[in-house]
């Protein structure tokens, strides 16, 4: 009897599981086949840096996605690249850069101080060798998230 009882619960649960497993199949595969959004970029920055030569640099955040855009040189080519992190506090912006395209890549990573827009990149191998960083002054060109301190 208690076979009896049990056996038309197993058959449901059977018939159930399959039941989730095709839904998974169709909601797991439709959330394999999206494309990741396209980063919204809505806070603009130029950063100029003026010893030991000037440079100039500009940044695209993402807030929303935590990404951001480099595009500026180092008195070369002029490179754009894509962070590899994004961290946002009160009181400054922290992004994180490697260059994947020349070997043994190399990167760097920037500060901006909220309140005065101050600028800091150091790169990795700067960190190591203890070699002065590069510093100066952000404009923000476009957005008010990165002016206001929260």
């Amino acid at each position: 009897m208690t076979l009896e009882r049990f056996e038309p619960m197993h058959r449901l649960l059977r018939s159930g599981a399959w039941g989730l497993f095709g839904l998974c199949l169709v909601g797991c595969s439709e959330a394999k086949n999206r494309e990741p959004q396209p980063p919204r970029y809505t806070e603009h920055l130029v950063c100029l840096v003026e010893d030991p030569e000037r440079l100039q640099h500009m940044f695209r955040l993402d807030l929303v996605t935590a990404r951001a855009e480099f595009v500026g040189g180092f008195g070369g080519r002029i490179t754009s690249l894509n962070s590899n992190r994004l961290v946002i506090t009160p009181s400054e912006v922290l992004i994180n850069f490697v260059n994947e395209s020349v070997q043994p890549s190399s990167g760097f990573e920037v500060r901006i101080e909220r309140g005065q827009l101050s600028y800091e990149l150091v790169f990795e191998e700067a960190q190591k060798t203890g070699q002065s960083a590069l510093t100066g002054r952000c404009s923000v060109l476009d957005g008010e998230q990165l002016r206001t301190s929260t």
